[in-house]
């Protein structure tokens, strides 16, 4: 009985169609991330600096991309406040204040963390601010049960729920680091927006 051969041609035949088998999944696996890649948004962190005084807030808006070399959302924060310190006598964020307020999703496919910062009414990062009375400050936006976005957001809507924000902590805790970081005109005022249970602003009640 003749003995069996070996066909070395076959050996090579599984040995490329193994290859193609480890090349092709390799492919679709790279272009499952390029597709989570692609997919994933951008995240903005967006700081409002903002003081008081008798007539009302002063306020300026500034955003940047959150990347791996700007750290964290705070330290992001705080490049934004560097940034618009650049040129002042004053070398520091000059923040007495940071507090992150809210969050958001846009049409353009990005997040948006929003922060409120306070500084002090003779701060030299608000000599350009855009002032606001206090009656100019919107109220909440009536919003669906079940579809709690508001149908459109404007830079106002964004603030105004900041500044909200922090009234409801300030009233939860008026001796609390957050109020004492405050100086009176900005605790005066705060206590006037005050939001009410169906969270509107309240009319002034305090002195």
């Amino acid at each position: 009985m003749p003995a069996r051969q070996s066909h070395p041609t076959s050996g090579v035949q599984w040995f490329w169609w193994l290859a193609l088998v480890a090349l092709t999944l390799c492919a679709a696996s790279a272009c499952r991330h390029r597709q989570v890649a692609t997919s994933t948004p951008n995240v903005f962190v967006e700081l409002f600096a903002v003081t008081f005084d008798a007539q009302g807030v002063r306020y300026w808006r500034d955003s940047q991309l959150l990347t791996r070399p700007s750290g964290t959302p705070e330290n992001t924060v705080r490049v934004l406040l560097a940034k618009h310190a650049s040129g002042t006598r004053d070398p520091g964020t000059d923040a007495r204040m940071l507090h992150s307020t809210s969050w958001r999703y846009e049409d353009q496919g990005r997040i948006v963390l929003t922060y409120l910062a306070y500084l002090a009414p003779n701060s030299p990062l608000m000599s350009g601010a855009v002032r606001l009375r206090l009656e100019d400050i919107p109220g909440q936006a009536p919003t669906d049960a079940l579809h709690p976005r508001p149908p459109h957001i404007a830079e106002l809507d964004v603030l105004s729920h900041g500044l909200r924000h922090v009234a409801f902590l300030m009233a939860r805790e008026p001796e609390g680091a957050l109020a004492r970081a405050l100086d009176p005109a900005g605790r005066a005022l705060l206590w006037r927006l005050t939001p009410t249970v169906a969270g509107q602003l309240s009319a002034p009640q305090r002195p």
